[in-house]
Order: structure tokens, then C-alpha cells, then sequence
């Protein structure tokens, strides 16, 4: 049903007339979030969301990692939903809850307890805020492909498969479905908003290229500097930008980043999103620019040695 959605949307945006793109988005974005809980409702699912592993086969398991916060919980079933019919099915999903803003696991929708006989983890943990979607999954399963989702985006269910075919092909690579990339000026890095946002004229690999982890970001093992788990670090220079902090790290670790295709689409949110996230705050205020610059600075980070600049 999502993936349906997405069609449209990536049919539509090939269309070169921007009010067109708008409407057909807007018409899609007002379907998917109508009609998708009446389709959940009516075809209720009690199979495994995951797969069940032999522990013979060898090889990194594959773990879907998101964290949400109280304002967000009356939706994430929505979500959850989502990643439990995937077609190619993960190994574990998990979703980190900040101890400090969850006082028990009651303060959860009945649907998403249920959703533990899927196979859905729920975990508590210290906030480290949008950080907590990969950096306890990373320091549990350090040997292991985690992917990154965000808990207000509608994910269709070929998302972990295409990914991970894109992985295969590219095994040594951060593997995304949208990206901005990091574009320059005389004097240096140019403001993010400046930048080649969602990349449409580049698919990779590229080192230029910044994964938003929200709509789908896989991070094979050992891709990123060992920095990337120094929580002193993270809250010191990049505690509301998990975007930026992972793409230091990967260039730091000589990671380069692929998108799954060329064109991605834009993302269908759940209804609310936009009343309570980091993202529109950090563009806004200019926040992402400082704590880029901060990252760059600690760590000598220069991106114009890339060699794809």
C-alpha cells in the first residue's frame, strides 16, 4: 500500500512543472495518511515482522533501529506497521525509549504492545535525543547492518529489500534513499541550505553525499570512525544533528554513501510531524551550519580532499 503511494509520488515528480509535482504530493500525502489505518485495520496481521534466524547462517544480522518521544506515540503504530510487513524481513526491529520521558512501557499505544508478538524490541535508554535511533543499536550489535528510520515517515515495504540489494552492490558503502550533497564556495563549504538538496543529479558513491537517516539509511559494520559512540562528543558538538554526525564519521572512516536510485521521491509523514521535530529547527536557525562547523573543526575534517570534489 505505501510503496503504491511512493509510485506515485516518483511517476509524479518526473512531470517538470513544479505546481503539478505539489499537487499530485499533497494528493498523495492526504490519501496515504486517510486511507492507510483503514487498510491496517482491516487487514490486521498477526505473522512475524521478522525473520527467523538459523544460527548457523553466517554472517551480519540485520537490525532496523528508530527512537520516538511522547508527542509522537498517538502515530508511531502507523509507522511500525510499516516496517513489521516488510517484504525482505530484518532480523530485529527495536525501538529506544529515552528513560527519561517514558516512565513505563503502559505510556505506549496498546497497538504497539501487541506488536511484540511480531517481533518488535522495545528498549530503554539514556536520551541522546535523534542519536538514540542508531547509537545503542550500534554499540549493541557493532558487528551487524543497522538501519535507520525515522518515526514519522510512512516506509514502504520494499524498504529494507532495496536496500539491501543496493548493499550487495555496494558493500562497503552507507546505503540511503534520500541525500544532500555537500556543495562548496570560493571560501569554503557553503551554507546548507545551499547545498544539492536531495541530490537529484547524484546517485554515487559519493563522499559529498549525506544520508538523511530518517527516510531509510543502512550503515554496514565497522563503516564509521570509532568516534561515532563518544556520546562527550556527540552531546558537545553535534547533539541535534544525527545527519551530520554520521556523515563526518563515515568520511572520517573513508565511507563513501550510495542512493538506492537517482530520483528519490519526497517523503509521506504522518499527520503532525512538522509540529515537533529537530529537522525544521536546525534549517530554520541555522543550527545544522554550526554544528557541522563545530564537527569539521574538533576533528580536522576537510571535505574538499574528498575525491569527489
Amino acid at each position: 500500500m505505501v510503496k503504491f503511494f511512493y509510485k506515485m509520488l516518483y511517476y509524479g515528480e518526473k512531470i517538470n512543472v513544479r505546481i503539478l509535482n505539489i499537487i499530485i504530493y499533497r494528493f498523495c500525502l492526504s490519501l496515504t495518511r486517510l486511507t492507510l489505518p483503514l487498510f491496517y485495520k482491516l487487514t490486521p496481521q498477526v505473522k512475524k515482522g521478522v525473520r527467523k534466524r538459523d544460527e548457523k547462517n553466517a554472517g551480519p544480522k540485520v537490525i532496523v533501529s528508530l527512537t520516538t518521544f511522547p508527542p509522537r506515540v498517538s502515530q508511531l503504530w502507523l509507522v511500525l506497521e510499516s516496517l513489521l510487513r516488510q517484504t525482505y524481513k530484518p532480523d530485529k526491529i527495536i525501538l529506544w525509549l529515552a528513560k527519561s520521558q517514558f516512565e513505563s512501557i503502559n505510556m505506549l499505544d496498546e497497538r504497539i504492545l501487541k506488536m511484540q508478538k511480531r517481533g518488535l524490541e522495545i528498549q530503554f535508554c539514556d536520551d541522546l535525543k535523534s542519536h538514540k535511533k542508531y547509537y545503542y543499536a550500534m554499540e549493541e550489535y557493532s558487528g551487524d547492518i543497522i538501519i535507520t528510520v525515522d518515526d514519522d515517515i510512512f516506509q514502504p515495504e520494499n524498504l529494507v529489500g532495496n536496500l539491501m540489494n543496493k548493499y550487495i552492490e555496494f558493500p562497503n558503502c552507507v546505503v540511503c534513499y534520500r541525500a544532500h550533497k555537500i556543495t562548496f564556495a570560493d571560501y569554503g563549504i557553503n551554507e546548507y541550505d545551499d547545498w544539492d538538496l536531495l541530490s537529484k543529479t547524484s546517485e554515487g558513491p559519493d563522499h559529498l553525499l549525506m544520508a538523511t537517516n530518517g527516510a531509510g539509511a543502512l550503515y554496514p559494520p565497522n563503516c564509521l570512525s570509532k568516534e561515532v559512540l563518544k556520546k562527550n562528543m556527540i552531546k558537545e558538538l553535534c547533539f541535534e544533528a544525527d545527519d551530520i554526525w554520521l556523515k563526518c564519521m563515515s568520511f572520517m572512516g573513508g565511507t563513501k554513501t550510495v542512493k538506492v536510485c537517482k530520483n528519490s521521491p519526497r517523503i509521506l509523514t504522518v499527520k503532525g510531524s512538522s509540529e515537533n521535530g529537530l529537522a525544521k529547527d536546525n534549517v530554520i536557525n541555522k543550527k545544522n551550519d554550526f554544528q557541522l562547523k563545530s564537527v569539521m573543526q574538533h576533528y580536522g575534517i576537510d571535505f574538499r580532499c574528498s575525491d569527489n570534489y
